[in-house]
């Protein structure tokens, strides 16, 4: 038999261990954000009761039913919107947005049909809304979702 000398001896291969996988758990905050960021994103489903001549008033009604919702929620669970809220805050988009919000404000003085210019401000204010919370809203799911 033939003697193995110690340069000749035989690696051991090492196993890899696998770092323990975190279990990704939704929060409640996490649940509520993907049922509202869904119900933003089904808008286009609201039935239009044949009542109207256009079907976006059922629209803006129930965007603005959900976004009244939205706003209790978050101001519930303002300890885990607030970082990304001063995100938002700091962001030249939403300053630009804020900045034609007040301009169309302005405008109102020198508006002929002051009722429909308020409708259109409104109207503009509910958009800027749902920009934030749908944007905080994804935020707070970029956990659950980074691995797909």
């Amino acid at each position: 038999m033939k003697k193995i000398t110690s340069k000749q001896k035989v690696k051991k291969k090492s196993i890899k261990r696998k770092p323990p996988v975190k279990e990704n758990r939704w929060t409640v905050v996490q649940i509520f954000s993907l049922i509202f960021s869904i119900g933003y994103l089904c808008v286009d489903f609201i039935p239009h009761f044949g009542k109207y001549a256009d079907i976006i008033y059922p629209q803006w009604l129930y965007l603005s039913i959900l976004t009244f919702i939205c706003l209790g929620f978050i101001i519930c669970f303002r300890d885990s919107f607030q970082h990304v809220l001063s995100l938002l805050i700091k962001s030249g988009m939403v300053r630009l947005f804020a900045l034609f919000i007040l301009i169309s404000a302005i405008s109102l003085i020198n508006a002929t049909n002051l009722p429909e210019g308020l409708i259109a401000l409104g109207r503009i204010i509910l958009t800027f809304l749902i920009f934030l919370f749908l944007t905080a809203f994804i935020y707070q799911l970029n956990d659950i979702f980074v691995n797909i």
